[in-house]
C-alpha cells in the first residue's frame, strides 16, 4: 500500500487548507485471489554456477497440476541495494530448469534446476529464490550465490 498527499500549504502555517488532496492507492498483484505454487522442500542453503556445482532438487505444488502440466519457472531476484535513489544491484534472473517430473494426477513437481551461468549474470551475494508457476510465485527462500 502506498500513500501520499499534497500540501498547498507551503508557509507551514496551521490553516485549514480546502486544496490539500489526501490520495491512497492499494497495489494487488494479478493473482492476488488464485492459489499460490507450495515449495516443499527447503531450497539449498547456497548455489554454484552452471554445471560446476550449480544444479539442484526442489518439490513444488501446485493444485492445477492435478489436471494438467503447467510450465514452471525458478527465479533468482536480489535484494535491493539503493543509494540516491537507484538501485543498481536488482536483478531478476530467470534459471534453466532442466528436469521436471511427477506422478500422474499430483500436484506434486520434482524440478532439477541449474544455477547461473557465471557471476557476471549473478554476482556472489545474497538472493530470494521463486518459482513461478502460472505467474504466480512461492513465498521466496533465501539462498546464497557463488
Amino acid at each position: 500500500m502506498a500513500s501520499g498527499g499534497h500540501d498547498t500549504n507551503f508557509a507551514n502555517v496551521f490553516v485549514p487548507n480546502p486544496q490539500s488532496r489526501d490520495t491512497c492507492e492499494v497495489f494487488k498483484p494479478s493473482y492476488f485471489d488464485q492459489p499460490r505454487p507450495i515449495q516443499l522442500t527447503d531450497g539449498p542453503e547456497s548455489i554454484g554456477y552452471g554445471f560446476e556445482g550449480g544444479s539442484f532438487d526442489a518439490v513444488v505444488e501446485h493444485p492445477s497440476w492435478a489436471s494438467a502440466t503447467a510450465a514452471t519457472k525458478a527465479v533468482l531476484m536480489r535484494p535491493g541495494s539503493v543509494t540516491h535513489h537507484i538501485d543498481f544491484e536488482q536483478r531478476y534472473i530467470e534459471l534453466e530448469v532442466v528436469s521436471e517430473s511427477t506422478t500422474t494426477g499430483t500436484i506434486e513437481h520434482v524440478l532439477t534446476v541449474l544455477g547461473p551461468n557465471d557471476p557476471s549474470i549473478a554476482p556472489p551475494g545474497y538472493y530470494l529464490l521463486y518459482f513461478v508457476v502460472e505467474n504466480s510465485p512461492t513465498i521466496g527462500a533465501v539462498v546464497r550465490v557463488g
